[in-house]
Formats: C-alpha cells, structure tokens, sequence
C-alpha cells in the first residue's frame, strides 16, 4: 500500500512538471522581443527668458551749420520777412545783413548751442529810424543766443531778446531762367555798364539761346552738378552801333567760352572759371 502512494506521488509530480511547461511561452528564433516601454521625461520649467538691454536713446546729431545762409522771417513772433536781414555761418564767423548794415563776428556752435564772440563789427551807413531800431534789437538778440535747432529746413535761435526763425533762402534755377548780365570781373576789376541791361542768355533743355547786346546767340550746354559748360557758340553778325557795345558783346562770350562752375543765391548767378576765379555775375528776371 505504501509503494502504491510514493508511485502516486512520483505520477503527481510528473504532471505537475508537464503543466508548467506548457505554460511557459516558447520563443521561436527571430521572433522578436517586447521592447520597454520608455519611461515618460518629468517636464522641466522653462528657462526664464534672459533680459535684453535696450541700447541708451543717443542724443540728437550735432547740427552742421558750416556754410550755411539764412533769411530772418521773425523776431520774437513779428514777422519781419521783408526786412532783408539775413545770416551766414562758415569757417567760424557769423555775418550778414541787418537790413541796414554788413555784420559780422566769430562765433562757436557747440552741442547745439550757438555763442557769438562778443559785440559785432558792422558798417556804418545810415538807413531810416525804423529799419536802424530793428537792425540794433536783431544784432543784441543775436549776441545773446543760445539753443539751435533745426526742423523741416526752419532754424529757430533761442535769445535773451526771443525767437529768431530763419529759413534757407529760395534760388532760381540755372534752367529755365533769363540771366541778365550784372557786372564782369576783368584785369581791371569789376565792370559794370549800362549795354548789360540788353546782354542776357537762357537755358532750355541743353540749349542755351539769349542776346550779346547787339547780335542773337546760340549754344550748346552741358551742365553736371555744379559744373557748366558752353560750346558751339553761334551769333548773328549784325554791325553794332554805340560805345564799347561790341567789346562788351566779345566779352560776354568770352565769360561763355570760360565758364567752368557756377553758384547761385537767391536770383543771383556767378559764373567761374577752371580755377574758381568769379568771371561775371547775372540776376534772374524772369521765367524765359
């Protein structure tokens, strides 16, 4: 009976071995294995963004008045526009008209602050009261000054005495303009003569027409900037009656031949030569 229950057991033992292998999962070559799931990343806080410096605000440009004109167009409000008086800055010195007499000083410009040096030197012609009272209040404002500034083409000056709004004056054009002869400047200075009056050119699309006085002209015109340039003068040849009208016409031509650069300020034109000689002036009349 006992051999009977240990034969039991060895057959018990056996099936219980069977049924475990038969659970257990068979891995067959290249099959492939369940990867790990990976595991999630804990999310980190973001970075605080670094502070960006914001570059200092630069001051305003120092102005560059150097070589500049000006009309007044008033003086503490009044408008004082047709007073002719008028300022030039260059090479350290302030100068001008005060509606009477020439002015001028040194002056320094710094920071946008205008200082004049001192009392100005001025001419000594008489002119009426009313014009003489504005020119002394205009030349102490001046020398008074202080802040500059310069906005859409007005130049305001800050004084003791109150505002001085300039502006730049207005030019002709080299086109389109009749130039009338004014003065020429020959070995013997500056020459001025009544035939002028009747000596004048315009210029039109790269031709220039006008008259010498006595007799018609017409040229060709090249002009480049500042740069000018007459050729192909052709004239009529009339016999030109009265004094000096034909040596005044021959000079007139030679300006023509000569010029080289020219200049203008308000309906003034001067014609130079290659070496920056001023060889005769003109002003503007009117629209040809």
């Amino acid at each position: 009976m006992k051999q009977f229950r240990n034969l039991f057991t060895l057959f018990g033992g056996f099936l219980l071995i069977f049924a475990l292998g038969a659970c257990t999962p068979t891995v067959e070559p290249g099959d492939s294995q369940p990867v790990p799931a990976e595991p999630t990343p804990t999310a980190q806080p973001e970075k605080p963004a670094e502070k960006v410096e914001e570059p200092a605000e630069t001051a305003a440009d120092a102005l560059d008045l150097d070589g500049s004109i000006w009309d007044l167009q008033s003086f503490g409000g009044a408008n004082v526009s047709t007073n002719g008086i008028t300022m030039q800055l260059a090479d350290g010195m302030i100068s001008g008209s005060d509606g009477c007499n020439r002015y001028s000083n040194g002056y320094q410009l710094e920071n946008n602050s205008l200082t004049v040096e001192g009392p100005f030197i001025s001419t000594m012609m008489a002119c009426p009261d009313a014009d003489m009272e504005l020119s002394g209040k205009y030349l102490q404002a001046l020398e008074s000054a202080g802040a500059v500034s310069l906005v859409d083409g007005v130049l305001t000056v800050q004084t003791g005495e109150g505002e001085l709004i300039f502006k730049a004056p207005e030019s002709a054009g080299i086109e389109d303009t009749k130039w009338v002869l004014n003065s020429t400047r020959t070995d013997l200075g500056v020459v001025s003569m009544a035939i002028d009056e009747n000596i004048f050119f315009s210029i039109t699309g790269g031709t220039a027409s006008g008259d010498g006085g006595c007799n018609g002209f017409g040229a060709n015109v090249t002009i480049d900037g500042l740069q000018i340039s007459f050729s192909e003068i052709v004239s009529t040849e009339m016999f030109c009656d009265g004094d000096g009208v034909s040596d005044r016409e021959s000079e007139f031509f030679g300006v023509l031949n000569n010029a080289n650069t020219y200049e203008i300020l308000r309906d003034a034109l001067t014609l130079f030569d290659e070496n920056g000689e001023a060889i005769a002036t003109f002003r503007a009349t009117d629209s040809s």
